[in-house]
């Protein structure tokens, strides 16, 4: 290329070897010099050639005479940098026909400011392209945030079927209690990611695994959070003033297990309730007795002791 410090995409050596095939000769399926694959052809003409491999990545080369030419479009330069950041984008998630998209808009860019000098177009194109990318990296991000999440509640609905058909009559009350409260907190979890999963702050670049362990960890916090909430209930430190049917009262285990599996404050703020508690009974039993109040000689409580104002003569 006419600039060897410009690492921003492919490209053959610019200098052709003598008897050098002319760019227009090319078509999809040949081998650039004899080496690289051209997978598809964005644009040759006599002056310069872009193409896609077929690796996906844009390769693009000019003819000696044309050199000098490059160095005087505007802003030449930093569309080729531009270029260069997307990509270095990470596209091993995307099928071939989203890949050639996202390439196409790329490589047209080069074209706009090669063919007609123009990198207001160029910049149009490349802006289309970084809003593609981005949208397909969310799409494939929340598919494996979901996906991670929706097989962690087939897991605790499974659980939960089992437990209500072979295990409930095996178990003390207590512990089916528990476990019904963690899995309804598993299927909460599950409710709040897809409820959430708009806001949620995904990066594709983080890779497949984080988003399934993110996912996975986020149904272990609701069932988790099931479990708090179902002992603060038996315990009286929830909902104690309602007092249900023995028919109703799983549906009240269940219905606020959801909710804390949802709810991202309640399980906090119930333990900070419990723990502002216990500190305030600790400094109760810690506080010193009160020393008992001086007596006068006759066994009587003096004026000033009581409050009142000493007797004048």
């Amino acid at each position: 290329m006419s600039d060897s410090s410009a690492p921003e995409s492919k490209s053959a050596d610019s200098t052709p070897p003598p008897g050098h095939r002319p760019f227009t000769s090319y078509a999809e399926g040949d081998r650039f010099k004899g080496d690289t694959f051209i997978e598809y052809m964005i644009y040759d003409d006599e002056k310069f050639i872009v193409f896609l491999d077929q690796d996906g990545f844009v390769w693009y080369e000019w003819n000696p005479e044309f050199e000098e030419q490059t160095k005087k479009i505007n802003d030449f330069d930093r569309i080729r940098n531009r270029v260069g950041v997307l990509e270095s984008i990470d596209v091993s998630h995307l099928s071939h026909d989203q890949l050639l998209s996202f390439k196409r808009l790329v490589g047209d860019a080069l074209v706009c400011v090669l063919r007609e000098g123009n990198a207001a177009t160029a910049d149009e194109n490349l802006n289309q392209a970084q809003q593609y990318i981005s949208a397909r990296n969310q799409e494939a991000a929340r598919f494996w945030y979901v996906m991670s999440g929706f097989w962690g509640t087939v897991g605790v609905l499974l659980a939960w079927i089992a437990i209500a058909v072979w295990l409930r009559n095996r178990l003390d009350d207590g512990l089916v209690d528990c476990l019904f409260g963690a899995c309804a907190g598993g299927l909460g979890a599950f409710l709040s990611i897809l409820t959430r999963l708009g806001k949620a702050n995904l990066d594709v670049s983080a890779g497949m695994k984080l988003h399934i362990l993110e996912g996975l960890s986020r149904i272990g916090v609701g069932v988790l959070g099931g479990v708090v909430v179902t002992i603060a209930y038996a315990l009286g430190l929830l909902f104690s003033t309602l007092q249900p049917g023995s028919a109703s009262r799983d549906l009240l285990i269940v219905f606020i297990s959801i909710v804390a599996g949802i709810s991202e404050r309640l399980v906090p703020t119930l333990i900070k309730s419990v723990e502002i508690g216990a500190v305030k009974n600790g400094e109760k039993e810690q506080a010193p007795a009160k020393p008992p109040l001086k007596q006068n000689s006759n066994n009587s409580v003096s004026n000033k002791e009581k409050g009142q104002p000493p007797l004048t003569k």
